[in-house]
């Protein structure tokens, strides 16, 4: 965490005196400190720096200035993904073979069971009917173009 009255307000007060702008400089100065105070003193100097180089009032920088510095000196972020192209993996060992086989069978085993509990009719239930399908071809805006044919018809005892 920094030490924004010896980085910030000491430098601040020494370059462009004491804040004249802010009827309450006690309100003022805990603003600054609660805008600043989560970064590190190395990363904070560098970017009172940079602001020190840009400003050109005689009056104090804005603490949004201040931010906008911090993340000009701020370092880059870090790559999302730091494996590379051509690095290999080395294969798995086979304990952990033998662990993903056992939570593989783990999950079968959990799954017969849930569908062996299951009576026919609750297995079947989540197939449409017959009915179903001809109520989807009678409702559907595309009348006449689905259906069964004449053939079809014979076939299930409809004709």
């Amino acid at each position: 965490m920094a030490d924004v009255a010896a980085i910030v307000f000491e430098r601040f007060t020494n370059i462009y005196g004491e804040p004249k702008h802010t009827p309450n400089p006690e309100a003022f100065f805990e603003e600054y400190e609660r805008a600043l105070s989560g970064y590190s003193d190395a990363l904070l100097r560098r970017a009172i720096d940079l602001v020190i180089a840009e400003h050109a009032f005689t009056t104090w920088p804005t603490i949004g200035k201040i931010c906008k510095a911090i993340e000009k000196a701020a370092p880059p972020p870090a790559p999302l993904s730091t494996f590379k192209d051509d690095v290999t993996m080395a294969p798995p060992s086979p304990i952990a073979k033998e662990n993903v086989q056992r939570l593989v069978d783990q999950v079968k085993a959990d799954f017969s069971l849930r569908e062996a509990a299951k009576t026919p009719a609750e297995r079947m239930a989540k197939y449409p009917t017959r009915d179903d399908w001809q109520r989807m071809i009678d409702e559907t805006p595309n009348a006449g173009l689905h259906g069964l044919t004449e053939r079809s018809r014979r076939m299930m005892g409809d004709e």
